[in-house]
This record gives structure tokens, C-alpha cells and sequence, in this order.
């Protein structure tokens, strides 16, 4: 897992289920971090169908949008539990052997996240356990 957003590999581990969600809700935005075959870039541009992305040495390429999955960071996955619970959710912070520490809470659910990996992390455990509890 990046510090900035949740890799490909992390997101290809889950279950189709959650990959499946979360594809759906994704709304494609200039500058979202995305995934594809050449790795990982930003959207520079997009139609109806197609996204525009930075390729390393090639300059500007595009992909469908279906061909493609979303390198989340932590205010989309803010967005999307918000969006999921309808309701806000607290998180606490702590500094902890040089790095952070949190715990993401959403008690109407019952959900109570400790990672040791930091704020991305935390959110990302509270994301899966809400698809997979759907």
C-alpha cells in the first residue's frame, strides 16, 4: 500500500465483489489516479466513454473507461464510506514508532478500525468490510 492511495495490487487482492462496487461508484474526474496496463497515471481528460491519461514517454494516451480501475486516496474512500453509511465518520490519530496510527469508528454499524499502517489503511479495512457486509 502506497501512503497516498491504495495500489493496484491492493485493490486487485479483493474479492470481485468489492472490486465490482467499487468501479461502479467511481465517477472518473480530471487528475483521479488511475491503473493501467503501462501502470499507474493521472486522467488529463474525458468523454462519454473514453479517459485521457499521461504515458510515460509517449505523451497523452486514452483507454475506455471500463478498462480501467481507480487508484482511490483517502478523501474517495471518505467519500464512498460517507456515501455507503450516510453518515460521518470519526477518525482518530496517534503518532506510533514514527508513523501514524488511526482508528476509524462508525458506531451506527458497529464498525471499529485499528491499523498501525496509518489514516489509508484504516479507511480502506472500513471500505472492504462495508461492501463484503452488503
Amino acid at each position: 500500500m502506497n501512503n497516498n492511495f491504495i495500489s493496484a495490487e491492493d485493490f486487485l487482492k479483493q474479492s470481485e465483489k468489492v472490486q465490482n462496487t467499487l468501479r461502479k461508484w467511481w465517477e472518473p474526474q480530471k487528475f483521479d489516479l488511475i491503473y493501467t496496463i503501462h501502470g499507474n497515471s493521472s486522467i488529463q481528460g474525458l468523454t462519454n466513454s473514453l479517459i485521457y491519461y499521461y504515458r510515460e514517454n509517449h505523451g497523452i494516451d486514452y483507454i475506455r473507461i471500463g478498462g480501467t480501475f481507480p487508484l482511490l486516496q483517502m478523501y474517495q474512500l471518505i467519500n464512498f464510506i460517507e456515501d455507503k453509511v450516510n453518515k460521518e465518520i470519526l477518525i482518530n490519530t496517534w503518532e506510533y514508532k514514527g508513523g501514524i496510527a488511526a482508528v476509524v469508528t462508525l458506531e451506527r454499524l458497529d464498525i471499529h478500525v485499528k491499523s498501525y499502517k496509518g489514516i489509508l489503511d484504516a479507511l480502506w479495512q472500513v471500505t472492504i468490510q462495508i461492501i463484503e457486509g452488503e
